[in-house]
């Protein structure tokens, strides 16, 4: 079976990108005025903005998640970088949820669910797909790579 990469599907990215270009106009007066009362103050608004909109934007692009012929993976981080996985033959539960907003533009989560293996109870892994297109599709082909169950 082929591997399939997923990514989040993210709609905050245009409200970023404005926060982004907003952020340009106090950097440039702060940098143009500065010596002057408050400039520094205005550099440091600007600066701020896209900082924020830069780590955003970073965020939005750490996970990545793979259907592969064993399992899921969910990889994750900006600087550093973690891996999840979990085999199709541990997988109890796999839920689709999506809100209003997300129905009406196409994505959702996806959230697979192991059974407790451990002995103490309620433990269980889950690997959460948030922001993705085309949720039940997701969905369709993890029950489908488990066997059908």
């Amino acid at each position: 079976m082929e591997i399939i990469e997923i990514k989040e599907l993210w709609k905050g990215k245009g409200l970023t990108w404005l926060v982004l270009a907003l952020g340009l106009f106090p950097t440039f007066v702060g940098t143009v005025s500065w010596g002057r009362h408050n400039a520094s103050h205005v550099l440091a608004l600007g600066l701020g903005m896209e900082l924020f909109a830069l780590l955003v934007l970073a965020y939005s692009r750490a996970r990545v998640y793979r259907l592969t012929d064993r399992g899921i993976e969910a990889q994750s981080g900006i600087l550093g970088r973690s891996v999840k996985s979990i085999p199709f033959s541990k997988i109890r539960c796999v839920n689709v949820s999506q809100s209003l907003r997300g129905r009406w533009q196409g994505y959702g989560w996806v959230v697979a669910t192991t059974a407790s293996e451990s002995g103490r109870g309620n433990s269980y892994d889950t690997i959460r797909m948030m922001g993705v297109a085309n949720p039940q599709q997701i969905k369709e082909e993890i029950e489908k790579r488990m066997g059908g169950r």
